[in-house]
């Protein structure tokens, strides 16, 4: 009977098929989750540098706009949305010296902007948890960039 058994250990023993394939297959999930997750993870940095930019735009466009343009509200919003067009629905916050603009017919920022000093905050939010490659890796994902200009 021992050596019935010694026999078959030593046939398991030198049979190695199939050797790969079991390796693969305890390699393949983290290999993907890799592969998927840097994909997904440059999407977003290539969506952070693209709403970054927009914010800039728009800050410029805005500090630039004061006591020049009529509508320096409704300028700046199309300045950021004009530069972000793959980035929708993005939440858009104009601040004055402090006051928060909130419209074109805002007479707050208006008389903000109209004293030609101070600065100017654009903020500009989007949420980036739709990228859904294979798993979704950032469900609660959330951009946020924030610049301020002098105005001129």
């Amino acid at each position: 009977m021992l050596n019935r058994f010694r026999r078959l250990g030593g046939l398991w023993g030198k049979d190695r098929r199939g050797t790969a394939a079991l390796e693969f297959g305890l390699v393949a999930f983290p290999l993907l989750l890799i592969v998927f997750g840097g994909a997904e993870l440059a999407m977003v940095l290539n969506q952070y540098l693209t709403l970054t930019n927009a914010t800039i735009v728009g800050a410029e466009q805005f500090a630039f706009s004061a006591g020049v343009d009529a509508t320096p509200y409704a300028d700046a919003v199309s300045a950021i949305e004009a530069a972000a067009p793959t980035l929708t629905p993005l939440g858009i916050t104009l601040v004055v010296n402090g006051a928060v603009c909130t419209d074109t017919s805002s007479t707050t920022c208006a008389t903000a902007l109209s004293g030609g000093t101070g600065y100017v905050t654009v903020t500009v939010t989007y949420s980036c948890a739709a990228i859904n490659l294979v798993f979704n890796l950032l469900p609660d994902c959330r951009l946020t960039a924030k610049e301020t200009e002098r105005v001129q």
